[in-house]
């Protein structure tokens, strides 16, 4: 039987915050729930203290925190992006933007030494974890940042998007060595 594999993000009931990002770095913090100044009865959470688990992910880090101090935010950020290195706030999808599938689904974003990701999450089904949910290469940084270290993990989300249609190769096409 193979072992389950672990969620990139996980909030535990004791608000405990583990990041799992897909270029392998873990970050762990503690998460404070606010309520919304928008929708009444909704929430959003803060993560608070977000520390790099590795010697070399804490100094990558610092370092892009000091960059980021001297030299403001990449161009490729949105114009209206307020993320700062390793601050992570997880709100709500926008009203407007909510479909059945993504209402109880809470979004943030993730900037570290690696690149600026965007973090998905949603109430777990198990009781040892309160939400579990993606790290994944955002859009600004898959579009805008053709030196992006992370667009390598962009994950396919429609078909025609999966690494072999990447390498011109139809689906169903027989494979064959030459």
């Amino acid at each position: 039987m193979a072992e389950p594999t672990k969620p990139d993000i996980a909030i535990f009931p004791d608000l405990n915050v583990v990041i799992r990002t897909p270029a392998g770095r873990e970050y762990r913090g503690k998460a404070l729930v606010h309520p919304s100044q928008h929708a009444e009865g909704e929430t959003w959470l803060q993560v608070m203290g977000l520390r790099a688990g590795a010697k070399e992910d804490q100094l990558a880090a610092a370092l892009v925190a000091q960059h980021a101090a001297k030299h403001g935010r990449p161009a490729y950020f949105s114009a209206e992006s307020t993320i700062e290195p390793m601050k992570i706030n997880l709100n709500r999808i926008p009203t407007a933007k909510r479909t059945d599938k993504n209402a109880d689904t809470l979004i943030g974003e993730l900037w570290d030494a690696d690149g600026l990701w965007t973090l998905l999450i949603k109430p777990s089904k198990s009781e040892s974890v309160l939400y579990a949910g993606s790290a994944l290469p955002s859009k600004a940084e898959l579009d805008g940042n053709p030196d992006s270290k992370i667009a390598q993990y962009q994950r396919p989300t429609a078909p025609g998007e999966g690494p072999v249609e990447q390498f011109g190769v139809k689906p169903g096409a027989k494979l064959t060595k030459e």
